[in-house]
């Protein structure tokens, strides 16, 4: 998925979730990667909602790519 580019990625994800293609830990931290390049804090919230159902919330890259895509979207606060 990292060959093509942004928009043809998330289009690529989606057709693998329409035919059924099952997703890893690797997908989600490219789609995450362009939801927060192209500040789409609903398409970044919905991948991170699917990785935690997925169980794919506790990978360290997935992990590391969320905080990204949230502090790209200026959404992460941090408490005094």
């Amino acid at each position: 998925m990292r060959a093509y580019s942004q928009v043809e990625s998330l289009k690529l994800f989606k057709q693998f979730q329409k035919i059924g293609l099952k997703l890893d830990k690797f997908t989600f931290p490219v789609v995450l990667k362009v939801s927060g390049h192209c500040l789409m804090i609903g398409t970044g919230g919905s991948l991170h909602s699917m990785a935690v159902k997925l169980g794919f919330s506790s990978d360290l890259h997935v992990k590391n790519t969320l905080l990204r895509m949230y502090a790209r979207f200026g959404v992460i606060r941090f408490a005094r």
